[in-house]
């Protein structure tokens, strides 16, 4: 066969083939097909997916950093309570513990700082007729229970 220009030897010119260009076998990974619908997915398929499971996933997460917010402005707001309702209440120089206990009692900020006690302090806060000597016992306690609560809700 005789060269003609424009046409590499070896390759004929009605088979379409473009010059230069190697065919290989066609397997299953070689198709172009094969990698067209692995193009069309990519493009088409998978995003809308993703977007989906990402919107499922998105509100989950934020109600959970949502309620991790409330809880911890209500925590806040307990701790402040205390520290503005009961503290003044025992700092009062002036009256008795007995004269004090049953206000403390009654109050509603020591109805909600009562379940985080440690049963220590809760033992001496509800203890009938006992002495202790020293000043401001109750006032320390008190101050000192919502503090370790404080620390162990993190607010501090």
């Amino acid at each position: 066969m005789q060269n003609q220009p424009g046409i590499e030897p070896g390759i004929a010119s009605d088979t379409g083939r473009i010059p230069g260009f190697v065919v290989e076998p066609r397997g299953f990974l070689n198709s172009v097909r094969w990698v067209d619908y692995l193009d069309i997915v990519a493009r088409y398929v998978v995003p809308p997916i993703l977007g989906g499971i990402a919107g499922l996933f998105s509100p989950w997460a934020n109600w959970g950093i949502e309620k991790r917010r409330q809880k911890l402005a209500r925590r806040r707001e307990l701790v402040t309570g205390w520290r503005l309702e009961l503290i003044p209440m025992l700092s009062d120089r002036n009256k008795d513990w007995s004269d004090v206990k049953p206000l403390i009692m009654a109050s509603p900020y020591f109805a909600s700082l009562k379940p985080h006690l440690s049963p220590k302090a809760l033992g001496m806060i509800q203890a009938e007729r006992t002495v202790y000597v020293g000043e401001d016992v109750f006032l320390k306690l008190l101050t000192n229970e919502i503090g370790r609560i404080e620390r162990q809700w993190k607010l501090v």
